[in-house]
């Protein structure tokens, strides 16, 4: 049996070892936070990583408030949305009440909305008219002034007449370019045989034709008698054609008619000559007129002939196969 003295030193010699023992586990045993994990040192040769997921901020903040899964969350909700959607209240428009039925519609805020735009349009339209009508220049023209006409409190534009008049327009649907066209060349021609005939010498609107007489002094212009330079009586000075010299009338006698009404009677027919010739002519413009709309009608109608073939193609065929398939099944029952 050991004396005190020795079992005091082996107890002194325990504490010391359980002393280091302990501080070195304490220290082995430390906990320190490395990249995404913690790291748990149980010993020097055992060292062991717990690598955990950094928790977002939001599932931390739903787990706080005691939440569920997010994704499981969001579709739960929207399909309580959607139920309660079936199951809410009708909304209905306010109506107007029954003592104020004589003023109509109650107004809503589409009609509101429709009926400010219409008024800002027009305060708008009114407003540029007044600064157009601040900014106009007094000695401006155009040409529409002179085109345009007050009807009724309201500027008119003058329309120009149509070139193709109801009576053209019922020959384009009826007759051919061919017989147009005849008809056409058939006027011109008797259009030039009135323009040989009547020499358009009197006709109204043309041209008076002027004769220019010279002289060297101012006594020759003065004592100029026209009648005496022509040499022809005063009555035919203002003939234009047919104007015999004095020696031609005294050579040989007048031949036609010298009787006034006869001579009033030539004048009636060569004015009904040109009046004719009057209407042949606008007949014949019109014609080209009617003969260029049916060019024009038939180069469009040959522009679009291979689609209008083609589709009388395809429907001939499709009705041949009707029929082949409708052979068929009658052969086969």
């Amino acid at each position: 049996m050991p004396s005190p003295a020795v079992r005091e030193t082996e107890k002194a010699r325990g504490a010391q070892t359980a002393r280091t023992e302990g501080g070195s586990r304490a220290r082995d045993e430390r906990r320190c936070r490395h990249g995404d994990g913690v790291m748990t040192l149980r010993r020097r040769d055992d060292i062991t990583h717990r690598h955990t997921p950094r928790p977002s901020a939001r599932i931390d903040r739903r787990s706080a408030r005691g939440g569920a899964v997010p994704g499981r969350a969001v579709a739960m909700s929207a399909a309580f949305r959607k139920a309660a959607k079936s199951r809410q209240r009708q909304h209905r428009e306010r109506a107007q009440p029954a003592c104020r039925k004589k003023l109509g519609l109650l107004e809503k805020k589409q009609d509101y909305r429709l009926r400010a735009q219409d008024y800002h349009k027009k305060q708008n339209a009114l407003r540029a008219l007044q600064k157009k009508a601040l900014d106009k220049n007094p000695d401006e023209f155009y040409f529409k002034m002179i085109r345009t006409q007050l009807q009724d409190g309201v500027h008119v534009i003058k329309q120009p007449k149509d070139e193709v008049t109801p009576e053209q327009m019922k020959l384009m649907k009826t007759q051919d370019l061919k017989y147009v066209e005849m008809k056409r060349v058939a006027e011109a021609k008797k259009i030039e045989r009135l323009k040989s005939e009547l020499h358009l010498l009197d006709v109204e609107g043309k041209q008076p034709n002027k004769h220019v007489f010279f002289f060297d002094t101012k006594k020759e212009v003065q004592e100029f008698d026209i009648a005496t330079h022509l040499n022809t009586a005063p009555e035919l000075v203002d003939r234009v054609y047919n104007r015999p010299t004095i020696a031609t009338l005294q050579k040989e006698t007048l031949k036609g008619a010298t009787d006034p009404a006869h001579l009033k009677k030539l004048d009636q027919q060569r004015k009904n000559q040109y009046d004719l010739l009057k209407q042949r002519i606008e007949r014949e413009k019109s014609m080209f007129v009617i003969a260029q709309k049916i060019q024009t009608r038939k180069d469009l109608l040959v522009r679009a002939l291979p689609l209008f073939l083609w589709s009388c193609f395809v429907k001939v065929w499709l009705s041949v196969y009707e029929f082949l398939c409708s052979c068929f099944t009658l052969a086969c029952f």
